[in-house]
């Protein structure tokens, strides 16, 4: 048997033998976050509805930016001067 292919089949059992402790492999074993871990990363309680009020503040800053982007190229485009209010 070649190196190449013992290695490959050591690399085969580890893998094996990590997947049957549990361990993760890839994507596939990622475990919920305990609330304990939920609340070192996020003291706030409540803050599902704070981080669903921040994405929808974000689209609609981000909407508004792209709308307001839009109009300053139409202005350029048509050779119109843009009012400066102080």
């Amino acid at each position: 048997m070649s190196t190449f292919h013992r290695r490959m089949l050591e690399a085969k059992r580890a893998k094996a033998d990590r997947r049957n402790r549990g361990e993760s492999i890839g994507n596939h074993g990622i475990r919920p976050l305990t609330r304990a871990e939920q609340a070192a990363l996020d003291p706030e309680t409540g803050s599902w509805w704070r981080l669903l009020l921040e994405t929808r503040q974000s689209w609609h800053f981000a909407k508004t930016g792209a709308i307001e982007q839009f109009r300053y190229a139409t202005h350029e485009i048509r050779g119109d001067s843009l009012e400066i209010s102080f």
